[in-house]
């Protein structure tokens, strides 16, 4: 039988899938008058606003611990039964296996710059999804530069845990190349 944590991320990414385009159908790259605003970048309004600002706060924090090399900060924004697969690289399972990941290049201290336009953000009841385009930019001690940039999906559990009631984590990470997230990074990027 599968637990309740991994049915319910089925589930969201099932209705991911469901707001999706077809796949055979290629879109016309976006222009600027048409691009989707960054929906991080104002106060979120509606129903579920308070859950919106939380998750994009949660984003906020994840840059914060990400650049200040904060391996601690970072593994508090994950779900022990994490899964993050970043294009290039093998799936990660569990928070130990994101540190594992992360630390090395955490402990490195390189000069980075995390952007994001968050694109989409709902919330169903304990599980939320957010859909964001990234740039990422890194220059090592060691004088190595490194640019990145493509989507991201995240997808948040509410942690109803005693200590953090209502607190959202990241539950599956998922990043890959995309062919219209580019660089020079958009104004709208924060």
């Amino acid at each position: 039988m599968m637990r309740k944590p991994a049915r319910l991320a089925l589930i969201a990414v099932a209705t991911l899938l469901q707001t999706v385009p077809a796949l055979s159908q290629t879109p016309a790259p976006p222009t600027a008058t048409d691009a989707e605003p960054n929906i991080c970048a104002s106060e979120p309004r509606g129903p579920q606003a308070r859950d919106i600002a939380a998750i994009c706060k949660q984003g906020r924090d994840w840059i914060a611990y990400f650049s200040a090399g904060d391996i601690d900060g970072l593994m508090t924004l994950y779900t022990a039964d994490a899964q993050v697969a970043l294009h290039g690289q093998h799936k990660l399972r569990g928070r130990d296996a994101v540190r594992a990941f992360f630390a090395p290049a955490l402990a490195a201290k390189p000069k980075v710059q995390f952007l994001l336009h968050v694109e989409d953000i709902r919330v169903h009841g304990d599980m939320a999804y957010l859909v964001s385009k990234y740039w990422y930019i890194s220059d090592s001690q060691d004088g190595k530069h490194y640019e990145d940039a493509g989507r991201s999906l995240l997808v948040y559990h509410r942690d109803r845990s005693q200590r953090r009631a209502g607190d959202w984590k990241i539950q599956v990470d998922i990043d890959q190349a995309s062919p219209d997230v580019t660089f020079p990074v958009p104004a709208s990027a924060r």
